[in-house]
């Protein structure tokens, strides 16, 4: 199993937490970004979003880059302070053999180190980053390899 996790695009620096919006360049930067990231990936069977705006916004982008048949899934987890344990065993009842995560720091860089590592890797997701991380057979906390990292 592939699992994807995206931080959000750039986004406004201003107004509510839940609905600040990607900015014009945090937009046409991510449609570069999964542009490049669909020709070396070029399947994502599963989209599952944070419920906040800039995130739902790049989770659209990303559907419509890929072409992704099912509807995207809000997961509150996913806004701030999920645990990664959940995170995983909600894989379980989910479709698909490549799931995209789309959330926040400092969350994702905490879910990619409980999942490849045993001493507490240091990834950094700035905005619009992808890591990709691969599972043998169910994923499960340490037990991840990450397979790539960029940031268009």
């Amino acid at each position: 199993m592939n699992i994807f996790l995206i931080r959000h695009g750039y986004a406004e620096n201003f107004g509510s937490d839940y609905e600040r919006a990607l900015t014009e360049n945090g937009v046409k930067i991510l449609y570069e970004t999964f542009n490049i990231l669909k020709k070396i990936e070029p399947q994502i069977d599963l989209i599952v979003s944070s419920p906040l705006l800039r995130a739902q916004q790049t989770a659209k982008i990303l559907r419509e880059v890929y072409a992704v048949e099912t509807e995207i899934v809000t997961e509150n987890m996913l806004a701030h302070g999920g645990n990664t344990e959940n995170l995983l065993a909600m894989l379980n009842v989910l479709p698909g053999d490549s799931v995209a995560f789309i959330g926040h720091q400092p969350d994702l860089s905490y879910h990619a180190s409980n999942m490849i590592s045993n001493s507490g890797a240091s990834v950094t997701f700035f905005p619009g980053s992808v890591a990709k991380v691969r599972f043998e057979g169910l994923p499960r906390m340490r037990a991840g390899v990450l397979e790539l990292l960029f940031h268009g």
